[in-house]
């Protein structure tokens, strides 16, 4: 069974949104984790972006399946998000 912790995600997040920044200055915030199954195998490294100048935004996710899990699922995958109807990445 592989377990998570996304409230660590989730905490780091909102200190970002909290500390003072000027509408020009692009803020930036990097998450990486780890995350371990059975007896310790490495499954899977999940790295998350975010990025916020003003009122836009750019969260891009990474997911690759490690070790021995990559035998069996071989995952690869992008995912990013920003506001509809805006143009341009901060």
């Amino acid at each position: 069974m592989i377990f998570a912790r996304p409230n660590f995600l989730t905490a780091l997040l909102f200190v970002a949104a909290a500390l003072p920044a000027s509408a020009a200055e692009l803020e930036r915030v990097e998450a990486r984790f780890e995350i371990f199954g059975f007896a310790g195998l490495h499954v899977l490294t999940n790295r998350t972006t975010v990025q916020e100048r003003g009122d836009r935004y750019v969260i891009a996710t990474d997911l690759e399946t490690r070790g021995l899990a990559s035998v069996f699922v071989d995952l690869t995958s992008h995912s990013e998000v920003q506001p509809r109807g805006r143009s341009g990445a901060p």
